[in-house]
């Protein structure tokens, strides 16, 4: 058997193509047969044991049907790849996708090595297998004496993302802030020293909280040691709270500041 592999590139940019030619032994013809027949009664009438075992040996082996030649062509175009099994004569094949991809399976022997796209199975009858991924199609069909594969290896399409709506912003909400608690704290008075005048502290007057978030709240207000809590249900919301003085008035309470 001789295999001879040509590659070549075509004149298109961008495009190229390559093929493999396997060159095999032709059938014996039937008259050749017949003489070769005669030719083996005749050696063995007049042989001994061990030449006719010999001959008979040497028949079986010559018996055996020689493989077909097959010519494969591989080329390239927008979108799949193209195998074409060349046998000179029209010949029979089924083809059959299964987990490994798809199989083609000839009624022929012919001695095949593999080529860039299948692999050979078996040679007695020829069988090979193109894989394939899960995204990937294939077709094939007949024409005259020669077998067509096509390997179609598009991607899937991406799917198309669209932009989601900015929710709207609602309005602030203002909620009415509770002063809060103050504890006075008795001072010591040192040894020695005269006790310091009073002094009169201006009470605070009420302020109102206003807390502008981007999105629907559910808010919770208390008081503890001191210090007014807002809490914002769901969790993570951003808000901005602001304290608002009475008209005229100014801040006696520091700004508050968002945390997590």
């Amino acid at each position: 058997m001789l295999l001879t592999i040509h590659h070549f590139s075509s004149g298109g940019k961008g495009k190229s193509c390559g093929a493999a030619r396997i060159l095999g032994h032709a059938r014996t013809p039937h008259s050749r047969a017949s003489s070769f027949a005669r030719a083996l009664v005749v050696a063995l009438w007049g042989a001994t044991p061990m030449t006719r075992l010999a001959l008979v040996l040497l028949a079986l082996l010559l018996a055996a049907p020689p493989a077909w030649a097959v010519e494969v062509r591989q080329s390239r175009g927008e979108g799949y790849t193209r195998t074409v099994f060349a046998w000179g004569e029209r010949v029979a094949y089924e083809a059959a996708r299964g987990p490994g991809g798809l199989e083609v399976a000839f009624n022929r022997a012919a001695d095949l090595s593999p080529a860039p796209g299948f692999s050979v199975s078996a040679t007695d009858p020829l069988r090979v297998l193109f894989p394939l991924a899960p995204e990937q199609e294939a077709r094939h069909f007949r024409l005259g004496d020669r077998v067509f594969v096509d390997i179609y290896g598009d991607s899937p399409p991406v799917p198309e993302v669209r932009p989601t709506k900015e929710p709207e912003r609602p309005l602030p909400r203002e909620v009415p802030a509770q002063a809060p608690q103050t504890q006075d704290s008795a001072a010591t008075k040192p040894p020695g020293t005269a006790e310091p005048a009073s002094v009169r502290t201006q009470p605070i007057l009420p302020h109102i909280l206003s807390v502008a978030a981007t999105q629907a709240l559910t808010l919770a207000v208390f008081a503890d040691a001191g210090t007014l809590f807002v809490l914002a249900e769901p969790p993570g919301a951003l808000i901005e709270p602001r304290m608002i003085p009475p008209r005229g008035q100014p801040s006696a309470l520091p700004e508050p500041k968002a945390t997590d």
